[in-house]
């Protein structure tokens, strides 16, 4: 069943009338390509749904901006997650960019007590087309509560968004998703709803 009402296309729309100043944060409403040059010719990374970025140059077509967040220290160390421990995908790096040391800015390094995996802490700066961003975080998680309210108890009684934490989430979320036909995108927006009101935020 689908009841989603094209909830991403509704947020892209609400995106074109977003501004891109210099220092303000954007949060992206689909899947993004990032670039490494303002021409955008050189793909350097895939931005997550619901992940946000700081703007820090304003092109005539494409926008600069800096994603933060923890990698872990295995293989190519290509996917960005928003916070140490935490799966909650930001972007994926391209191969060259997760393994340049001019791209990518890195600080401290932690142990993750429950994994026994080392994280460290990265920045890296791309640039992003002008479109598919917005200012506020607010309206995603408003139509994400809409499509999981509305998908997610049509076979069951629904959990609580808190019942579960960030990492637990993801293995709850894929069960329920053989009974619904989310496209791509909303199935990225409404995990990472689940994901940013999760125990692990509520609690803290």
């Amino acid at each position: 069943m689908d009841s989603t009402g094209g909830m991403v296309g509704k947020l892209i729309s609400m995106s074109h009338s977003t501004s891109y100043d210099v220092g303000k944060p954007l949060y992206s409403v689909d899947f993004i390509e990032l670039y490494t040059d303002e021409s955008m010719a050189t793909q350097g990374a895939v931005l997550e749904p619901a992940t946000m970025v700081t703007a820090i140059d304003d092109g005539k077509d494409a926008v600069k901006v800096t994603l933060t967040g923890w990698r872990k220290m295995k293989g190519f160390g290509r996917v960005i997650n928003e916070d140490f421990g935490l799966n909650i995908a930001s972007a994926a790096l391209s191969k060259e960019v997760a393994q340049s040391d001019t791209d990518v800015r890195t600080f401290e390094t932690k142990e993750d007590e429950l994994t026994g995996l080392t994280w460290q802490r990265v920045e890296v700066d791309l640039w992003a087309p002008k479109e598919d961003f917005l200012d506020s975080v607010d309206p995603i998680w408003t139509e994400a509560q809409q499509a999981y309210t509305t998908n997610c108890s049509l076979c069951h009684t629904q959990p609580d968004v808190a019942h579960f934490d960030a990492n637990t989430w993801p293995g709850m979320f894929d069960g329920m998703m053989g009974f619904v036909n989310f496209d791509q995108a909303t199935q990225a927006l409404v995990l990472k709803y689940l994901q940013k009101h999760s125990s692990t935020f509520v609690d803290h």
